[in-house]
């Protein structure tokens, strides 16, 4: 029978014989310790068993204290490597997250930003004339005056300045100027929308008062059917 010895056996056998000289050359060591402080080694005859048997106690003794004091450095370090790791592993965790995160809202932002460009008409298909723009140019303009006229109101009971009834009366004035175009736009008349105005709240408020439940039943819009 063949004994197939390869390198990888021959390093394993060298490194054994490399950690039991290591070992050997230490026992020399410690005898040579023994002999310098005590001046005889093992060979001494001035010990009786028990004294024997006590310094072998004490020398395990000592080995269980070394071996409690590493076991302490040990858990030291392992728990601060298991803290490392935790703080890492969280830490990828919430990179894993975001990333994710970031991936839906750029996956959702371009979703959207398809579905308006799908779904919004095309600028060419508006028609495209002097009433279109007139009606633009009213709406447009009435809405910009009626956040100018927010702005004057908020300035007042948010911030807790002077009403400025100055530029209360102006934006309330343009507002006017846009409604007058829209409803000559439409052909309108302003007395006609007042009475209309006037009849549809005298019919939601039926008993000449405002109160929360008429507002809320909207008789106008039933028919009569909600009060006698």
């Amino acid at each position: 029978m063949k004994i197939l010895i390869t390198r990888k056996k021959i390093m394993k056998f060298l490194s054994d014989m490399e950690i039991e000289e290591r070992v050997i050359n230490k026992i020399r060591e410690r005898r040579d310790a023994g002999l310098k402080k005590y001046g005889i080694g093992m060979e001494r005859d001035d010990l009786s068993i028990l004294e024997w048997i006590t310094h072998a106690q004490e020398e395990a003794l000592d080995f269980s204290i070394y071996l409690e004091k590493l076991k302490q450095m040990f858990g030291s370090i392992t728990g601060s490597t298991v803290g490392l790791y935790q703080k890492h592993k969280e830490k990828t965790i919430m990179k894993t997250i975001e990333e994710i995160n970031r991936e839906l809202l750029t996956s959702i932002e371009d979703e959207y930003s398809d579905m308006v460009r799908r779904l919004k008409k095309d600028p060419s298909l508006i028609e495209k004339s002097d009433y279109i723009s007139d009606i633009h140019h009213m709406k447009d303009g009435l809405v910009g005056e009626v956040g100018e006229l927010v702005d004057c109101l908020k300035k007042h009971l948010v911030y807790g300045k002077d009403l400025d009834y100055k530029n209360l009366v102006e934006e309330l004035g343009d507002i006017e100027f846009y409604l007058e175009g829209i409803r000559q736009i439409f052909a309108l008349d302003r007395k006609a929308i007042l009475s209309l105005n006037i009849k549809k709240l005298t019919q939601r408020f039926h008993t000449g008062t405002y109160s929360d439940q008429q507002a809320q039943e909207r008789a106008d819009k039933c028919c009569g059917k909600c009060h006698n």
